[in-house]
Formats: structure tokens, C-alpha cells, sequence
């Protein structure tokens, strides 16, 4: 895999480098537009997604810091996209901070199938939390904070970019966000 992004967009929301909040030093990515900018062409969620359509077997992970109650959600092997942007086929790990997760294949129609879903701890506001998709041809796993919470099979997807974002608008900060490539395909 070229780990080497071939490029990053900003699908939808505002996001800007700023000073970490809460403890962390440095500086994170933040989604800075509070509430729905005025709609041009249909609603979407506020989410950026960086590298190649064709990598296949990843594992996507990023830190995040939950600025409002609300839902955040990390992207792996996005690939077709339909206008509106809420049109984003991949697969989605979405957490809020009540520590409700939701593992889902999202298409172009921009309906979301869920494929596993629970509760964890609660992730709460104002702390850093790891999200984390591993995807090893139709395998695909998902972590909180190094905790599995799913493991499930799915075909729905074989390759695409990674991405993470929020459901709506909140101002969450993200960090370190960190692509392993995975084993070479051998056609799954």
C-alpha cells in the first residue's frame, strides 16, 4: 500500500489546525462550524476523508476529543461518492458520548446498514478517546480506547480511502490519525 495520501478533501463542515484542548499539547484538526451551513445541494454530516481509492487492507485509526454531546464517527474504505456528500459509500465506526457505537456499511442512496452495535463506557466530553476499523478482506474490526467491540464479516466494500468526521456539527478536535496497511490482497 502507499501510505502516502493522495489527497485529502473536506467533504463537508470547516476543518481548521488549532491548539489541543484538555491536556493535549500540540496542535489537532477541529471541525469548527457549530451548526448546518446554509444547503446549497442537501444536507451531510461534517466529515474529511485523505488517501487512495484503492487501498484495500488497513487499519484507520484516529484520536478524538468530543467538544458537544453528539456523535462522532472514524471512515474506512470510502470509496463511490452521490451528491449530496451524505451520499458516501464505506464503512463507518460511529461513537457518541454516551458510549452508544454503531458499526455500519453506508451507500450512495445514504443508507446506513448496521452490521454490529452496543454500548461501552461512556466516552463522555472534554477527553481523548482512540477510535479504531481494521479491514482484512471481508473481515472487519472495530476498537474504543483498544477495546474490540465488534468483529463481523462484510463483502459490502473491498477498497477506499479513510475518513472521520461528526454526525451533525459539533466542534470535536481529532489527532494522530494513523493508516497501518494490513496483509497484501490475495482476492478478498
Amino acid at each position: 500500500m502507499d501510505t502516502e495520501a493522495k489527497y485529502v478533501a473536506d467533504m463537508q463542515g470547516s476543518f481548521e489546525v488549532r491548539p489541543c484542548l484538555n491536556g493535549r499539547a500540540g496542535r489537532c484538526l477541529q471541525q469548527v462550524a457549530p451548526k448546518q451551513p446554509i444547503i446549497w445541494q442537501g444536507g451531510s454530516d461534517a466529515y474529511t476523508l485523505a488517501g487512495d481509492t484503492a487501498w484495500r487492507n488497513y487499519t484507520v485509526s484516529v484520536d478524538v476529543n468530543l467538544q458537544q454531546a453528539g456523535v462522532t464517527k472514524l471512515i474506512g474504505r470510502a470509496n463511490t461518492q452521490a451528491r449530496p456528500q451524505s451520499r458516501q459509500a464505506g464503512y463507518e465506526l460511529r461513537v457518541a458520548d454516551t458510549g452508544d457505537w454503531t458499526l455500519a456499511a453506508n451507500d450512495t442512496n445514504a443508507k446506513l446498514t448496521t452490521l454490529a452495535s452496543g454500548t461501552t463506557t461512556a466516552l463522555g466530553l472534554h477527553s481523548w478517546h482512540t477510535l479504531a476499523l481494521t479491514m482484512v478482506g471481508t473481515a472487519i474490526s472495530a476498537r474504543i480506547d483498544n477495546r474490540t467491540v465488534a468483529q463481523v464479516t462484510d463483502a459490502t466494500y473491498a477498497a477506499g480511502e479513510v475518513g472521520f468526521g461528526v454526525v451533525g456539527y459539533q466542534t470535536n478536535q481529532f489527532d494522530n490519525l494513523t493508516v497501518t496497511p494490513g496483509p497484501a490482497s490475495t482476492g478478498g
